[in-house]
């Protein structure tokens, strides 16, 4: 259950705040998150990841682009929208060139739950995340180094 977050009796939620990255990262310490990667790429193989294709907006002036990408787990509670954009000028004017953010909704009345400002960085470490899980299972036994 997510801090903030609370039922009543008839299945409604209450939307309590918008989490700003700090709120985020927070919570995110306290998880082993190649273990959470690990339980998604299971839950995704038996078919219980509802993924959709991708949605996307592609920007000329200024270079751009954003990707809409959305899903559920089969008898979860909630589902996920998430908006990630790359605007590839934004470092000459001081901002980062990527960005984002994830809406949280209750499954069963599609009610707003939680409004992640995670300014791209869950999605970052996804993927690094999912990086460890390729390596622990695909990767040789002995590791003499790396390159990146």
């Amino acid at each position: 259950m997510l801090p903030g977050y609370h039922k009543t009796s008839d299945e409604r939620v209450g939307l309590s705040i918008t989490w700003t990255w700090t709120d985020i990262a927070k919570v995110v310490v306290t998880l082993d998150l190649v273990t959470v990667m690990e339980d998604a790429f299971v839950a995704f193989s038996e078919g219980k990841a509802v993924i959709p294709p991708v949605g996307e907006l592609h920007f000329d002036t200024p270079p751009g682009d954003v990707h809409l990408k959305y899903g559920f787990l089969r008898g979860g509670e909630h589902y996920v929208v998430k908006i990630a954009s790359g605007f590839y000028d934004n470092p000459k004017r001081g901002l980062s060139s990527s960005n984002g953010m994830m809406l949280l909704f209750n499954q069963r009345t599609g009610e707003p739950v939680a409004v992640l400002l995670d300014e791209g960085k869950l999605t970052d470490l996804r993927t690094a995340a999912a990086g460890a899980v390729a390596a622990k299972y695909l990767g040789p036994k002995t590791v003499h180094g790396i390159g990146i």
